[in-house]
Formats: structure tokens, C-alpha cells, sequence
């Protein structure tokens, strides 16, 4: 192995606590991941729901409100600090792996949505290639994501990020046809800055987990993450996680759950499944929509059934289902051609 002269070869005692570290970043990481992926599953509880013409449990309303600037943008931050690894591999090997495990169950996932229900038109699918509208356009923003970090791997991360978010900041200013419109520049801007955000964040790790390790540093982020809750439950404000305006909040809000994220052990029970799940947060993400379809009407018609009972059980059941199929999908070669090939 080549090793380059300025990085002098570690010894045994000097890798350990290197990998003990890299070991217990990969637990918060995923444990964040999972605590994402169980906050959408929720909140598309509450919407298929309302489909249904249920109106959702109050508590959990106040909660998907309270909570909605935070879900996606984590996702987005983590995926970003995942990128110079997979650059490393070389552009050949880099596109191969996204299209492998993100436009494969992409392409799967929508042909699966077209076909499971009558209300979703075969035009969705080429919806899906510009302007995605089913819960799966999470996907289709990442996958972008990765596209346009190869094209300026070249460029500082942290320039490509503020020129992301200022980006958006312009288009949200702009009066944009029709069209242009219907591409939703300003999200897909916003999840590119808050991706490039996690790259940058990764690239100076060691400097910024000093930083969020100090008790100011995180009352501070804290801070900022219960300013972002206050106007998010205001009932006279509209806050997003896609308007540029609120960047720099929402980053740090974001930043205050990695500051807790890196103090906490991550081996009870609970945070071994949201582990789990964030291991296999594709398999999750791709499913739940479907479980849920499939029982919040039928969990109403329950006697003596509340909106609270329907949702959490709901949840519940998606999770163990997506939980089940993500097990086999390790196991059963045909199950995980639905994932990945």
C-alpha cells in the first residue's frame, strides 16, 4: 500500500482509536438515519389519512409540524457526508453504485406505484424522470445530488453549497413560467446545498466534532433548533425546510440533533432498531407508503378505533413490514432485486 508522505504509516495503537471512532460515527449516523426515516413514515400516516378523509391525531399533527423542517434536510446532510468516500472510487465506479442502489429501486418503486393503484397515472413515470410527485422524489432529488457533486467535485464543497442556497434564494425571486415551476428548482436547489452541506461538515470532521462537543456549542445549536420549532407551530408563519431564507436555521437545527446524536452510546435496544433501520433506510423509505395504504382503512373501521390508535399502529406495522422485507432482502436474491442489483 502507497502511503503518501505527509500521513506517516499508523501503528496499531495509533489505527485503534481511529477505528474506534470511525465505528461509533457509522452508529450515530445511522441512528439518525433511522429516527429520519420513522419521522416520514409518521408524517405520511397523517397524510394518507387525510386522503382517507380521516382527520390525524391532534398530538401527532402538532407534532408533524413541530418537527417537519428537521426530517428531510438530516437525510440530505448525512447522505452528503457519505460522498467523498464514494468519490474516492473513481467517477466509473460512482455512478455505477447510484444507479445500482438509488435509480434502480427508484425506477422499481414508481413502476410498483403506477401499477399498485388505479388514482396514479401512467404519466407519472415520466413525471419521474423531471418532476417526481409521489413520496419518491426524495430519491430522485439524491440522486441528483450525486449527479451534480461529481460535475463540481473540482470546486471547494463549502462554495458549492453557499452557491446552492444562494441559487435558491434567486430562483425563489424570480417570476418562473409555468414549467419551470413544475420542476420545483428552489427544493431541488435547497436539498443539493443541504447534501453539499454534509460533505463539507465531513471533509473537517475532526475540527467540527470538537466544536459541537462543547456544552456552548450545543445549548446554542439547541437553541436554534427551538427557534425553528416556535415559527414552525406559528399559525401565522410559513416555515420550510425549501426556502432559503431559512437555511441557516434549519442547518443548525439540524447540527443541534449531530451534536446529541455524537454524545449518545447508541447500544439500548431502541437505538440498535433505529440503527437497523437506518442500515437499510432505502428499503424503508421505498415501502412504508404502500403498508400504509394498505392499512389505515381498514384500521379505522376497528371498533372503538381513535385517530391516535390508527396512526401509531399503523407506523408500527409499516416498520415491521419494511423491517421484514429488508431482513429478506439480505437473504433472498429476488427480494433484493427490488432494492438493488
Amino acid at each position: 500500500m502507497i502511503q503518501h508522505a505527509e500521513h506517516p504509516p499508523a501503528t496499531a495503537a495509533s489505527a485503534a482509536p481511529v477505528r474506534a471512532r470511525a465505528k461509533q460515527r457509522h452508529l450515530w449516523m445511522d441512528g439518525l438515519r433511522g429516527l429520519a426515516i420513522v419521522l416520514i413514515v409518521e408524517l405520511h400516516a397523517s397524510a394518507i389519512m387525510r386522503m382517507h378523509g380521516i382527520n390525524p391525531s391532534p398530538i401527532l399533527e402538532w407534532f408533524d409540524v413541530a418537527v417537519y423542517p428537521f426530517r428531510i434536510p438530516l437525510l440530505m446532510l448525512l447522505s452528503g457526508m457519505l460522498l467523498q468516500a464514494s468519490l474516492s472510487k473513481g467517477p466509473r465506479r460512482y455512478l455505477v453504485g447510484k444507479a445500482r442502489t438509488i435509480l434502480w429501486p427508484y425506477a422499481v418503486w414508481s413502476l410498483l406505484l403506477v401499477l399498485a393503484y388505479d388514482f396514479v397515472p401512467w404519466s407519472t413515470l415520466l413525471d419521474a424522470i423531471v418532476a417526481p410527485s409521489s413520496h419518491l422524489w426524495f430519491l430522485h432529488a439524491l440522486l441528483i445530488a450525486y449527479l451534480v457533486a461529481l460535475a463540481v467535485r473540482r470546486v471547494p464543497t463549502w462554495i458549492s453549497s453557499l452557491g446552492a442556497f444562494a441559487a435558491a434564494g434567486v430562483v425563489a425571486l424570480v417570476d418562473l413560467p409555468m414549467w419551470a415551476m413544475h420542476l420545483q428548482p428552489e427544493r431541488m436547489l435547497m436539498m443539493l446545498g443541504y447534501f453539499l452541506a454534509g460533505a463539507a461538515l465531513r471533509e473537517r470532521w475532526d475540527v467540527v466534532e470538537r466544536w459541537m462537543r462543547r456544552t456552548w456549542v450545543l445549548v446554542a445549536l439547541l437553541a436554534a433548533a427551538a427557534t425553528l420549532v416556535a415559527l414552525s407551530i406559528a399559525p401565522t408563519i410559513r416555515v420550510s425546510y425549501t426556502m432559503a431564507e431559512y437555511a441557516p436555521l434549519v442547518l443548525a437545527g439540524v447540527l443541534a440533533l449531530v451534536a446529541v446524536a455524537i454524545r449518545l452510546r447508541w447500544t439500548s435496544p431502541p437505538a440498535r432498531a433505529l440503527r437497523a433501520i437506518g442500515r437499510d433506510s432505502i428499503v424503508f423509505y421505498v415501502t412504508h407508503w404502500f403498508v400504509l395504504m394498505a392499512l389505515v382503512w381498514p384500521l379505522w373501521l376497528v371498533p372503538d378505533f381513535v385517530p391516535l390508535d390508527v396512526q401509531v399502529l399503523a407506523v408500527a406495522t409499516s416498520l415491521l413490514a419494511a423491517g421484514a422485507l429488508a431482513w429478506l432482502s439480505h437473504r433472498v436474491r429476488a427480494v433484493g432485486l427490488l432494492f438493488r442489483i
